[in-house]
């Protein structure tokens, strides 16, 4: 819990850093960050949500070290943090993994010069790559899910595969939350 704390906390240092801030200006953000009341909420309590951040966050900094690159590298590693992140904490995908798949998306789509074709057609394949990655990252949690429960989107989703009454009440205290 400590490591994933001083991973994050770094991770939103380099992240200040890489968006212009100076040193010490980047030091603060990291500060800032290790003593605000959310995170220290969280790192008392539940370590899958300060994973998921620190996945999030390492997913931005991959994705503003891309900026600019047309290599598949890129949109690899950051599908992977994605699904690292979407492995952690299932709201990671509306908070880190679909922001990133618009941000790879949309500016590679219109970017100026050359054809529009090419330019989309170099999007999707940067989408799909970053797919992919997260997609293996994801993996062994909907297989793990679906082998000990029999259903890979436990515990939701519970009306489609069946499930006994104990899942379901989960499932309706999760989405009550």
């Amino acid at each position: 819990q400590f490591a994933l704390f001083l991973a994050a906390c770094l991770c939103v240092g380099a992240l200040a850093r890489r968006l212009g801030a100076s040193r010490p200006m980047s030091l603060l953000a990291a500060a800032n960050f290790a003593v605000h009341w959310t995170v220290v909420r969280v790192y008392l309590d539940a370590f899958a949500d300060l994973a998921a951040g620190l996945f999030g966050a390492a997913l931005a900094l991959a994705l503003l070290a891309a900026c600019g690159k047309k290599a598949w590298r890129e949109a690899a590693s950051a599908g992977f943090l994605g699904g690292c992140a979407l492995s952690a904490k299932t709201a990671a995908a509306g908070v880190a993994v679909a922001p990133a798949a618009l941000f790879l998306l949309l500016p590679r789509a219109w970017s100026p010069g050359g054809s529009r074709a090419a330019a989309a057609s170099r999007a999707l394949f940067s989408l799909l790559i970053f797919g992919a990655a997260a997609g293996l990252a994801f993996a062994p949690w909907p297989i793990r899910n679906a082998m000990w429960t029999g259903n890979p989107a436990a515990p939701f989703m519970n009306a489609w595969f069946g499930a006994d009454a104990w899942m379901l009440s989960t499932e309706r205290f999760w989405l009550g939350m």
